[in-house]
């Protein structure tokens, strides 16, 4: 989900059905035994088509009965970002989706900034659900 969720941030998700969705949330969906955090394109009838920021195609539609909820808040080396799409974010989603190379290169820099930071290893983030 670069570069709205990077590796180590904190993901609440509140839960919700399909009627309190918008697109341009991050819905949280469980299948097949995984959890997926990914942004809402559209919502079509019971169904919501989602994708990650920086992925050039689409997800399988998410049936209501597969969501957990929607995302919150993020909080990233103890501060908290807010999980609506800023304009930048698009701009740099957009470039993502389009160049590998872009998107290994700000994983491998972003990790390293985050590694000198707080003096560790990252660790995928986790999402914590709130009923």
């Amino acid at each position: 989900m670069l570069p709205a969720v990077w590796p180590g941030d904190v993901v609440t998700v509140r839960h919700c059905g399909l009627a309190e969705f918008q697109p341009g949330q991050i819905v949280l969906y469980r299948r097949e035994g995984r959890l997926t955090l990914h942004r809402i394109a559209r919502i079509v009838g019971d169904q919501v088509i989602a994708r990650g920021d920086s992925l050039s195609s689409y997800d399988p539609a998410v049936r209501d009965d597969e969501i957990v909820g929607k995302a919150v808040s993020i909080l990233r080396r103890g501060k908290a970002i807010d999980p609506e799409q800023s304009s930048l974010q698009r701009v740099v989603s957009w470039i993502l989706r389009h160049s590998e190379f872009c998107a290994l290169l700000l994983l491998r820099v972003g990790g390293r900034l985050q590694r000198a930071e707080s003096g560790c290893e990252s660790v995928a983030a986790l999402p914590t659900v709130v009923k």
